[in-house]
């Protein structure tokens, strides 16, 4: 388990203030944050999470809409921790936009569960709605590290998975721009990345939606689909709380759905 406090070796001083102690000490603090593992099912899609890792597997979602299985809970203290600093990070972004003038609301939520239009069941809060050049505008923040902050400065392009966050916000809404803006966790330098809808990001919400209704209906009609992974330890797997449940089954699945693909 990865800790919030790296411990090397002390010198004899230092050993009488018993370091590892009080990191231990931390390290359980931030573990009673965390929330108890859940057999609840979910009755809805979550934009946040559709596009990565296990997310993109309609196995995963079969269980999470079936319930009745314990997830298995993995967070450690740094993730715990990370979580907090992007909480933190939103609050007081969200308060910066709102000073500037232009913010319509903040955490808006979408919800199509029990929507009788064409939408699978969606249900999501969104970071930021702001008033831009005349139009509302969908903004999400996002933090990351040095290295992660430099390769999107570089490649002037989000996470495939954060963009088609904003996307499906964007396609519930009716909206035509979007935003992602993410943190450098080092220094806080900022980075804005706009959303617009051409042919790829088309086809991207396409493919996505296609993936959701696919999916919920092999879950009403109670076929389970086929494993699409050959192996445990592909990065989709690993990334599961069903990954366990998952490979003990021995269901195999009786429908074959895709992987739903999202560029990096």
């Amino acid at each position: 388990m990865r800790k919030i406090l790296d411990v090397d070796k002390q010198t004899l001083a230092m050993r009488r203030f018993d370091v590892a102690k009080l990191g231990q000490l931390l390290d359980d603090a931030y573990q009673k944050q965390s929330r108890d593992p859940s057999d609840r099912k979910k009755v809805s899609f979550a934009p946040s999470g559709i596009g990565y890792g296990a997310g993109t597997c309609p196995r995963q979602w079969f269980y999470a809409f079936t319930g009745g299985v314990i997830r298995e809970d993995d967070t450690d203290s740094m993730g715990i921790a990370n979580m907090s600093y992007g909480t933190d990070a939103h609050t007081r972004l969200q308060k910066v936009f709102k000073d500037s003038g232009i913010l319509v609301e903040a955490e808006r939520q979408i919800y199509t569960v029990d929507d009788t239009t064409e939408f699978p069941p969606i249900n999501g809060y969104i970071d930021l709605i702001i008033d831009w050049q005349g139009e509302e505008c969908v903004g999400e923040i996002k933090t990351t590290m040095q290295e992660s902050f430099i390769s999107k400065r570089s490649k002037n392009a989000p996470a495939g998975y954060h963009l088609l966050q904003v996307l499906i916000y964007m396609r519930v809404l009716g909206l035509n721009k979007g935003f992602i803006i993410y943190e450098n966790k080092n220094n806080q330098q900022l980075l804005i990345l706009p959303v617009t809808w051409n042919v790829a990001t088309k086809k991207l919400a396409d493919d996505a939606f296609a993936f959701m209704r696919a999916t919920y209906a092999a879950w009403e009609a109670g076929t389970k689909p086929k494993r699409p992974f050959k192996s445990d330890r592909s990065p989709a797997c690993k990334s599961c709380a069903f990954t366990k449940h998952c490979w003990d089954d021995s269901e195999e699945g009786v429908v074959d759905l895709p992987v739903l693909e999202v560029p990096k």
